[in-house]
């Protein structure tokens, strides 16, 4: 998994946000950690985070854990975490879940 970080990109007229852009699997095998690590290091400095998951073919629970942490410790610190672009996949895991409407 790679993950590349991109500052103070803009999300509505006068929004800001940190963007992260995740490329790859959010899994236990596949890079959960270091997402953990990546949006964990972000949070220290931002607190509105916009996750763009267009590239992310595949996660699993523990993806979906990693997630919920970073929404609940950027709502702790006042922010938020929105989800860009989920593929279809993703997107009918975040459903399914009924995590979809928990970012939005």
């Amino acid at each position: 998994m790679t993950c590349t970080t991109e500052f103070k990109t803009t999300w509505g007229p006068g929004d800001s946000f940190a963007r992260i852009a995740v490329d790859g699997r959010i899994c236990l095998s596949d890079g959960a950690d270091q997402f953990a690590r990546v949006i964990n290091e972000m949070l220290r400095r931002e607190t509105r985070i916009l996750v763009d998951l267009s590239a992310v073919s595949y996660i699993d629970s523990t993806g979906l854990a990693e997630l919920v942490a970073v929404y609940t410790t950027a709502r702790c610190r006042g922010g938020c975490v929105k989800l860009l672009r989920p593929r279809a996949r993703v997107a009918t895991v975040l459903r399914m879940t009924r995590l979809a409407g928990f970012f939005e």
